[in-house]
């Protein structure tokens, strides 16, 4: 590995695990699934990502991990990885995907934050015209393609 990759490894390293200062009232979290080239292949990688709004209004981008699978072992790991560096005061948690009891007390003291469900419908309901069913008024399409 060059000098470079090694230098910018570092940073991006140092900034994954920098603390995290004040209070984040409202996190939007969120997986995306990329595709990369290495060594010749093309693999699906996984992105989680945490993105919280500070007291102050401003949003920032808490963490995030690559590589970790969207599943309840990679997000609680990654959530619990937020709560070593020094997230507090999270009210509401805002995500597509289900997030369990044990989620919310990695979060909030005593697990007293509420899920966001109006992302959850409006997802399902996109879905549903994605597949022509809007045209007509129904939602027969299948919302979990």
């Amino acid at each position: 590995m060059s000098d470079l990759n090694k230098k910018i490894y570092g940073t991006i390293e140092a900034w994954r695990n920098r603390p995290i200062e004040g209070e984040h009232p409202y996190v939007y979290l969120d997986g995306i699934v990329l595709k990369r080239s290495w060594a010749g292949e093309v693999r699906n990688v996984s992105l989680l990502v945490a993105i919280g709004v500070n007291s102050e209004g401003y949003r920032e981008i808490l963490g995030i991990c690559e590589g970790a699978k969207e599943d309840k072992a990679g997000w609680s790991a990654f959530l619990k990885h937020l709560k070593e560096r020094g997230i507090k005061g999270v009210r509401l948690i805002i995500s597509l995907y289900r997030t369990g009891r044990e989620r919310r007390r990695v979060l909030s003291r005593r697990g007293v934050a509420k899920v966001c469900r109006t992302l959850v419908s409006q997802h399902l309901q996109s879905r549903a015209f994605d597949q022509g069913a809007g045209d007509r008024g129904d939602a027969q399409g299948d919302p979990s393609q």
